[in-house]
């Protein structure tokens, strides 16, 4: 059946405005539970709507505006979609054998902002893909910050070990704590520049840039 990239965007935003309601608790233990369960949850989201998009660009689908894509691959499977669109989430392209396979468990983080900027670069060249993706390359560095900040702190809050905790700290110079807060606060930080509160901001952002698409 063809991606409908219209219903995956509703769903998509439908399930990161539902679980960001969710964000409640009582004490710091639950409070780390609930944070990490949830920012997983919509992480996981995240990546499956950019994967979806990939393919459905490369491989056919339905567009927003209930147009039909073609695709450039029509007749390649899944696993060979996704080997295809891994060989451009670099700059320069790795190298791809056409018609090969890629292993669900090797495919890339869909959700990065950087592989997304990389795959819509190397997808720009091809005519049929060129408006879509350079209005993509447009779009996305109004959301950079905030999309960066959600993986940095959805891993951290996953892994939560010395590392992952000094890679979140690197980001305690863009939020307002509280005197008594420590990073593991940060989605209760306000954010410089707009006072949100940093689990709503990331969350907002995410769902602006799927409803601008």
């Amino acid at each position: 059946m063809a991606i409908d990239l219209a219903q995956q965007r509703s769903r998509t935003i439908s399930i990161i405005s539902k679980y960001t309601s969710y964000y409640k608790y009582s004490n710091k233990d639950e409070q780390i539970i609930i944070s990490s369960s949830l920012l997983n949850i919509i992480w996981n989201n995240w990546c499956k709507f950019w994967r979806n998009y990939w393919i459905a660009n490369i491989g056919g689908g339905i567009y927003f505006d209930k147009s039909i894509i073609m695709g450039i691959f029509p007749n390649y499977d899944t696993p060979q979609l996704c080997a295809y669109l891994s060989h451009l989430q670099s700059i320069p392209v790795k190298r791809y054998t056409p018609g090969s396979r890629l292993n669900h468990f090797s495919e890339p983080t869909w959700g990065d902002y950087n592989k997304i900027i990389n795959i819509a670069s190397n997808l720009s060249t091809i005519p049929s893909l060129g408006a879509q993706m350079t209005y993509l390359l447009g779009l996305l560095p109004s959301y950079k910050a905030e999309l960066i900040e959600f993986q940095i702190i959805r891993n951290s809050f996953i892994h939560l070990n010395n590392n992952s905790i000094k890679q979140l700290e690197q980001l305690r110079q863009f939020y307002i704590f509280q005197s008594s807060s420590d990073i593991l606060d940060i989605l209760n930080a306000k954010r410089i520049g707009n006072s949100k509160v940093c689990f709503q901001s990331i969350n907002d952002n995410l769902m602006g840039l799927l409803r601008n698409l």
